[in-house]
């Protein structure tokens, strides 16, 4: 991964923006090449799957530092499109259908480095396309054009992308303070002394009355229990006026909770 390119796949409402913006550009495009253009024959829309570019023999690519703009034909030719602009379906000029086409979709890649405010647009050339422009995750939009029966796709990388509709600036989410965020959160607390054991027989004959001696005293660490945590601390029975106090003696040292 080179330094020109970051992670960061284009959201719903920046696709739709630019879906629209290149809608028009395209037809502005048929508009100037294409003798039989008709608004109903022109389109674009999302492409549903990847380009294949490595079955389709080298792509066609624009890359520079500005930004980079890739057409994969599928199965359609270079001499087909210059045959449908021209409107003609003679195969004996072949070789001026293929520079028609050649030419037009040279002007189209320029017009959408144009658009997006590139200062030195390129050509297409035959060429390994760049990650930036292979990966959704990087931010490339791919999309599908659409001229009367012939259809192949062009994909724009994330620099292109960001000058056609430039990403909103993400609003940070304000932080509280830890103890504002933690000073309204009611938790049960336990103090816990551990008495000892005894005989399973013996607490089976108790009465009412008896006397249960433990093996601590009272001054022995008790345990501190937050709910639904287990012990938090250590700590020691202590009376403040009439009320039971605990005075923590040490905390857990492992880490049972995040907030």
């Amino acid at each position: 991964m080179t330094n020109e390119t970051r992670f960061g796949w284009i959201g719903a409402s920046r696709r739709s923006a630019l879906r629209v913006l290149l809608a028009d550009l395209v037809d502005g495009w048929a508009k100037a090449w294409w003798l039989a253009s008709r608004i109903d024959d022109i389109d674009i829309s999302d492409a549903t799957t990847a380009p294949e570019y490595a079955k389709r023999g080298t792509p066609l690519v624009a890359s520079g530092e500005e930004g980079a703009v890739a057409v994969d034909l599928g199965d359609t030719s270079i001499g087909s499109i210059g045959r449908c602009l021209a409107a003609t379906t003679d195969d004996q000029g072949s070789g001026l259908a293929r520079r028609i086409g050649e030419e037009a979709l040279s002007d189209l890649a320029i017009r959408i480095q144009h658009r997006a405010g590139c200062r030195k647009p390129l050509k297409l050339a035959q060429a390994e396309v760049p990650t930036s422009v292979k990966d959704a995750r990087l931010g490339s939009f791919v999309f599908d054009v659409s001229l009367g029966p012939l259809s192949w796709r062009v994909a724009i990388d994330s620099r292109i992308a960001d000058r056609f509709v430039a990403p909103g600036k993400s609003r940070g989410v304000p932080l509280s303070p830890r103890r504002d965020a933690l000073e309204r959160v009611p938790v049960n607390v336990r103090a816990v002394i551990d008495f000892g054991s005894m005989d399973l027989a013996h607490l089976a004959d108790l009465c009412v009355g008896e006397v249960l001696v433990g093996e601590h005293k009272l001054e022995d660490a008790l345990q501190v229990h937050l709910e639904g945590q287990g012990v938090v601390a250590k700590g020691y029975l202590r009376r403040l006026g009439e009320q039971r106090a605990v005075t923590l003696g040490s905390a857990n040292t492992q880490e049972r909770y995040t907030s």
